[in-house]
């Protein structure tokens, strides 16, 4: 069980919302952190959602990545600022119904770097995917830090900046990029039928590929998985 700061029950949601018959259900791109001007996780539906996840189904959650984020500040806070999402989420381990996969904003977290399920479906965060982030993690490490800069100076996210000043979408073009990079890999390990990553923000599901999208913003996206479906949807 699992009780608020005066140690009463949660309560979760009306059971409504999530499918009852999903064997995983699988997110990314959360950027848990510590709720300052730099901080965009949608926290009004993640809590939600883990919450209805834990209450109200039998499902195994996925993090696929970039659920944390320790780029942006130290995990002793991350973890002290967010008691109730860390309490949901070792019930659920505790349950043997969370698995966590690292991503490269949480990559210091005991998880995986891929996960295969029923030997069909490939999942993995997506950022191996991104030439700069595999090749040169020392200029990631950098051009986290300069982007750590501008979003506290303009206090937005870099992406709504750069789309707003310059008409650059950085978010869709790096879907496509990842998309594009996940199906060659796709093809050139054919014992995989499906394959479902995150980390560039953009959801979608479209035969083989799927991507869980986020929890940022307004956004809140997963991947529902049964026993015969891959399907993505919106909290």
């Amino acid at each position: 069980m699992v009780f608020d700061s005066q140690g009463k029950l949660m309560s979760g949601q009306n059971g409504k919302k999530l499918n009852k018959e999903a064997k995983y259900f699988i997110i990314s791109d959360a950027h848990v952190g510590t709720h300052n001007s730099r901080d965009f996780c949608n926290y009004s539906k993640l809590v939600p959602f883990l919450k209805d996840v834990y209450m109200n189904t039998h499902a195994v959650l996925i993090l696929n990545g970039d659920f944390f984020d320790f780029s942006r500040s130290a995990k002793t806070h991350v973890i002290e600022k967010n008691p109730e999402i860390f309490d949901l989420l070792s019930e659920l381990e505790k349950n043997e119904r969370l698995i966590k996969i690292k991503g490269n904003h949480d990559s210091s977290i005991n998880g995986e770097k891929q996960l295969s399920l029923n030997n069909s479906i490939l999942v993995l965060h997506g950022d191996i995917f991104e030439r700069t982030t595999c090749l040169f993690p020392w200029l990631k490490v950098f051009l986290d830090w300069g982007i750590s800069i501008v979003e506290t100076v303009f206090k937005t996210h870099i992406n709504r900046l750069l789309k707003k000043i310059f008409g650059y979408d950085r978010v869709s073009r790096r879907g496509i990029k990842i998309e594009t990079k996940a199906l060659e890999y796709l093809k050139n390990h054919p014992q995989y039928q499906a394959i479902i990553v995150g980390h560039s923000h953009t959801p979608k599901s479209d035969g083989k590929y799927h991507n869980s999208g986020c929890f940022t913003e307004t956004n809140a996206d997963y991947i529902e998985i049964t026993d015969t479906n891959i399907q993505l949807k919106s909290y």
